[in-house]
């Protein structure tokens, strides 16, 4: 016999659907291991999200400053470092025009110093070769054989150039690789009589993100109270015979009324930036030796701090740089010879002390005006930086080596 159902109990009858909030606090409720799933899966997406878009480890880095004095303390920007933004990033989108008539090809070499100093010199090269197996296979490679490429490098050129004796402790061969042999590096430090080796700046702690925040940091730099006569910053060498670093050092503490030392063997010159700022903001000069290779990242520090720099070497500065230095040394820097200065022949102090107030003023004038071409701004800035400069060298340098092709 059928039982009847009224449209009434019909509709009871039926289950009421759950809410969505309902049905995960069913499950959580009926299964306890869901709720400890997806607080791990929270987790997960909460590390991914902060390593992509990692917030700066210092929040005066975000703020823009606000040098209300050109004395007094310095604003907490300019004392943090933080690496230099990345090329990629800079590279102006101006559409087919570079893309297909003046190709570039932008790489960072992010294995640079994993295998630097491995016995092995396959493995030390190996990263180089599937480089350029890799670019040689595009259609723009083909056209010029890497003439119209460039690319950057973020160690000095010697660690490119181990030579085919494999003896040689460290560095690989990718610049004398046959396939780099027309591609333009920029290059911390070049070879001499390379070409295709371009000097950039060493990257400091200062990335500007405007015109006015480089403006007030020049005039800040210009007008800071500098008691100290010259300063140097480094640490002995050790294993080097006759290290000059440490003549300099030595020299620095028997003249204390007019050196200030940063001895990096005891200062925490890697990790606190303060310590060398504030002894290049305090002093008249910066003494500039050559570092382990003959370039040295402490030039531009000094440089942009508006203390002067002291060369004895002339490939520190001089020989590499000339996109991005004045081309008058004496405009802006000092030179001695480090040999007459081993010598005894030649005194720091005396040599320094012969610059009258308004030369020195005059000298750090110009390294004022020069701070905007050595340093590497952050985000599209409104004025012209290193990277500018070097791009617009290089596609310059292309324009014409199309138009001459015999001299490719």
């Amino acid at each position: 016999m059928l039982s009847l159902h009224s449209p009434t109990q019909e509709v009871q009858s039926q289950k009421k659907p759950l809410h969505t909030l309902d049905f995960v606090k069913t499950h959580i409720s009926s299964h306890p291991r869901f709720c400890l799933f997806l607080t791990f899966l929270f987790i997960q997406v909460l590390v991914i999200s902060i390593a992509r878009n990692s917030p700066p480890c210092f929040p005066a880095v975000v703020r823009d400053p606000v040098v209300s004095t050109a004395t007094g303390d310095k604003p907490p920007r300019f004392l943090t470092m933080k690496n230099a933004p990345p090329a990629e990033s800079q590279m102006p989108d101006t559409g087919a025009g570079i893309r297909s008539g003046v190709l570039h090809s932008v790489l960072r070499w992010t294995r640079r110093g994993k295998y630097l100093w491995v016995n092995d010199t396959s493995k030390r090269d190996w990263h180089c070769e599937m480089m350029l197996q890799w670019v040689r296979k595009h259609k723009y490679w083909k056209k010029s054989n890497g003439s119209d490429h460039f690319i950057t490098i973020g160690r000095i050129t010697w660690d490119f150039r181990r030579l085919t004796d494999p003896g040689q402790i460290w560095g690989s061969t990718f610049l004398n690789m046959p396939a780099m042999q027309k591609v333009t590096r920029f290059i911390i430090e070049k070879a001499p009589g390379d070409d295709r080796d371009v000097s950039v700046p060493y990257p400091t702690g200062f990335h500007p993100k405007t015109r006015e925040i480089l403006n007030q940091w020049q005039n800040f730099a210009r007008n800071y109270n500098r008691p100290s006569l010259f300063t140097f910053i480094g640490a002995t060498r050790g294993w080097v015979n006759n290290d000059f670093r440490g003549l300099l050092l030595n020299y620095c503490y028997n003249e204390p009324g007019s050196c200030r030392v940063v001895d990096c063997a005891t200062a925490q010159c890697s990790t606190d930036s303060s310590v060398i700022l504030e002894a290049l903001l305090g002093s008249e000069f910066c003494l500039q030796p050559r570092g382990d290779s003959f370039t040295r990242r402490s030039v531009f520090d000094c440089m942009v701090a508006g203390s002067v720099p002291v060369f004895f070497w002339k490939r520190t500065a001089y020989d590499q740089y000339e996109w991005f230095l004045p081309g008058e040394p004496e405009s802006y820097s000092v030179y001695i010879d480090h040999e007459a200065v081993r010598n005894g022949s030649s005194s720091i102090k005396q040599v320094l002390m012969r610059y009258s107030k308004e030369e020195i003023r005059r000298k750090r004038e110009k390294v004022l005006e020069t701070i905007p071409r050595i340093v590497y701004r952050m985000g599209n800035g409104k004025f012209e930086d290193a990277f500018d400069i070097a791009l617009n060298g290089v596609l310059e340098r292309i324009k014409e080596e199309r138009e001459w092709p015999s001299d490719r």
